[in-house]
């Protein structure tokens, strides 16, 4: 069984990881256009139609600037905690946006993919980082984090990627 991650975008102008098994996909985060996050899963050989959800570390632009046409032209399930939820809800180009909730420091599963979102310290209102998990493999996104807290160190142990 393969995994594989591919880091879209990273920075202040964006922010989107793929992570894909065999046979689910989906993304950290969607800090760029729809087209742009199109764009470039096409240039690593990946299509937007293969991706099964969005994974939301917390509120910020330039993690979310292509949610609502992800979700609304692509149909994609959008995953977020309670906190960034409803800090997302406060945002009038957001709003209204159906949420699949999570409970940080609880496991989730999207296709064969296990998800593990944990606490990172970062001036949103309840940022995570996640373990992705398929089979024995392991891949760590965390992003925006000012600094590697005990808990971080502990989760990103034992992942290859």
């Amino acid at each position: 069984m393969s995994f594989r991650a591919c880091i879209l975008a990273s920075g202040s102008s964006g922010n989107c990881t793929f992570v894909a098994s065999d046979t689910t996909a989906i993304l950290v985060d969607a800090g760029l256009s729809a087209r742009a996050i199109g764009q470039r899963l096409a240039s690593i050989g990946e299509r937007m139609d293969g991706v099964r959800g969005v994974c939301i570390s917390h509120e910020h632009s330039d993690h979310t600037t292509g949610l609502r046409v992800l979700h609304q032209k692509q149909g994609l399930p959008l995953y977020a905690n309670r906190g960034t939820a409803e800090a997302l809800e406060r945002d009038p180009e957001l709003r209204g946006l159906p949420w699949t909730v999570f409970t940080t420091g609880a496991p989730f599963t999207i296709g064969d993919l296990i998800v593990e979102p944990f606490s990172v310290p970062h001036d949103a209102y309840e940022p995570v980082g996640f373990i992705i998990q398929c089979g024995a493999s392991r891949v760590g996104v965390v992003t925006d984090m000012g600094m590697a807290t005990t808990l971080v160190r502990e989760r990103l142990r034992g992942c290859r990627m």
